[in-house]
């Protein structure tokens, strides 16, 4: 979990105008960055978007349909930054 919670998720995409992406990013591109980046499987439906997707350049705290052994959830620092 200290992974998970220390840590910070960098996308990079192509967007339209510096802000807006051209693709929105979804709960399985954030678990596929996981897998990659941090080396630990979190299926699609544990990410917490909320019925939405990512559509803008910025920094994200997603919570995460996980919690720690003290109650606590677990929550994902995303970054998405312009290509």
């Amino acid at each position: 979990m200290k992974t998970l919670t220390g840590s910070t998720l960098v996308l990079k995409r192509r967007t339209k105008d510096g802000q807006a992406l051209e693709a929105a990013v979804d709960a399985q591109d954030i678990s596929d960055a996981v897998a990659k980046q941090l080396r630990i499987r979190v299926v699609p439906e544990m990410v917490d978007l909320g019925g939405e997707t990512l559509k803008v350049v910025g920094e994200y705290r997603l919570p995460l349909r996980l919690v720690q052994p003290d109650g606590a959830r677990v929550n994902l620092e995303v970054s998405i930054a312009s290509t």
